[in-house]
């Protein structure tokens, strides 16, 4: 294994062990009604505790696939993970789509109330859902050694990190709360699909969607270099769009105009 394939391998466990992390403390957030581990920020939407459990068991999955123990049975745990993930996000699907009350989010919900009162549920968004599902299915493929993987795997992570990525930039360059917000994935939320989902794609990177920006060639370092630009340029643009339309210096046309006029000029 050359040295590239040996940093991707670890910083995708890094990534998927963050996830557990900061799904096991939204858990304890619910458990011990910490408003800090629930939501770090103020304006944040709390974390649903069926999301931290999905998180939980995706990150396990990809953990227990990615340690250098080579067993069938290993193969075999990563799979049952993966499954429940996906069964998670489907069961929340059906029951969005028939709308038959399976009681999926009260069965993770574990607030308690100091009165008689009911304890406030806060229920898996939709896309939250059909991202488990994605995240669910990659993984099973990548652990069962199913074909066609790991292309398919991939190609289903890299379109969670598209939801994700969309949802993240939403809220950044949103001006109202995050209630008001028209991101699909609260950030937290958004923020370990991502992370999990690029754990994925760094599976097996010099065999999947990814293998041209993880060889040696000069091309590939280029493209390794490229890829956070052609990220970050855009969203700060944005961003910087965005601000100076709200304090007075230009209205949407002319921003819209100047930031299309930008991104023009730098990709030329």
């Amino acid at each position: 294994m050359s040295a590239i394939d040996k940093n991707i391998t670890k910083y995708a466990s890094i990534q998927a062990f963050a996830v557990i992390m900061i799904a096991v403390s939204v858990l304890c957030g619910w458990l011990f009604s910490v408003t800090l581990f629930k939501h770090p920020i103020a304006q944040w939407i709390s974390m649903n505790p069926a999301t931290a459990v999905a998180f939980i068991l995706s990150g396990s999955s990809f953990l227990l696939y990615n340690t250098k123990i080579h067993s069938k049975t290993k193969h075999i745990l990563a799979s049952a993970l993966a499954g429940c993930v996906c069964l998670i996000g489907i069961l929340k699907v059906l029951e969005l789509i028939t709308n038959i009350e399976l009681s999926l989010d009260s069965i993770f919900h574990t607030i308690t109330s100091s009165n008689a009162a009911p304890a406030i549920i806060n229920i898996m968004t939709p896309m939250s859902a059909v991202c488990f599902i994605l995240v669910g299915f990659s993984l099973f493929l990548i652990s069962m050694e199913v074909f066609p993987r790991p292309s398919l795997a991939h190609l289903l992570a890299f379109l969670t990190g598209l939801i994700s990525l969309f949802s993240i930039l939403c809220s950044l360059l949103s001006v109202s709360d995050q209630e008001n917000s028209m991101a699909p994935l609260s950030v937290h939320t958004a923020i370990c699909f991502l992370f999990i989902s690029i754990s994925i794609l760094f599976i097996e990177a010099d065999k999947g969607l990814f293998k041209e920006f993880t060889g040696k060639a000069s091309g590939s370092l280029t493209a390794r270099f490229l890829i956070p630009v052609a990220i970050l340029l855009p969203t700060i643009l944005g961003y910087l769009r965005i601000h100076g339309e709200h304090i007075g210096l230009y209205n949407s046309e002319f921003g819209t105009a100047l930031y299309s006029i930008v991104i023009i000029g730098i990709s030329i």
